[in-house]
């Protein structure tokens, strides 16, 4: 038996679902692996994971936050040649595929909204259906200012930047 190589699936949860967990909650854990590598990476609080409707799939963005809770760019720009982020990267976006799939499930057919995306600190994840698309850059700010309220999908650190910065903000969890 050959040592598993470094590549998207050391990305994949080691245990599977626990009983009665929702497609939504299993496409959300497997996120969060790849999502807490990038984040340590690139030392960054958080990263949103944003999908579009395009075709049969998504296509998907992922955008790193600085401390000060401005756009710290897109992963798919800062990635170089290292094996490990790259493989980080085509896992998080396919998880991404698979989130939005399992999140539109959620709107009726007719009213799904053309991108939604939900924000991680690597240990949780939270999804705003009042305002789902997590491409503006006032996104972030306008949710940690109670403007818009998130659903949380895997609650997040007790201090974790996410929770530390929403306390108060009423999220509710959704699975």
């Amino acid at each position: 038996m050959h040592p598993k190589s470094a590549s998207a699936d050391a990305f994949s949860p080691l245990a599977g679902p626990a009983s009665g967990e929702t497609g939504l909650l299993i496409a959300a854990r497997q996120a969060l692996a790849p999502a807490a590598f990038l984040l340590t990476h690139f030392r960054a609080p958080l990263l949103t994971v944003s999908a579009r409707r395009s075709g049969r799939c998504t296509r998907t963005r992922l955008v790193l936050w600085r401390d000060d809770f401005s756009i710290g760019g897109e992963i798919e720009q800062r990635i170089s040649e290292n094996k490990m982020l790259r493989d980080a990267r085509i896992a998080l976006q396919d998880h991404g595929c698979a989130l939005y799939r399992e999140l539109a499930h959620r709107w009726p057919a007719n009213a799904v909204p053309p991108a939604i995306g939900v924000v991680t600190d690597g240990t949780g994840m939270a999804v705003s259906a009042n305002h789902p698309s997590a491409l503006s850059q006032a996104w972030l700010t306008e949710h940690l200012a109670n403007l818009a309220p998130v659903s949380v999908l895997i609650p997040f650190r007790a201090h974790g930047p996410w929770a530390l910065l929403t306390r108060s903000s009423g999220a509710h969890l959704l699975n």
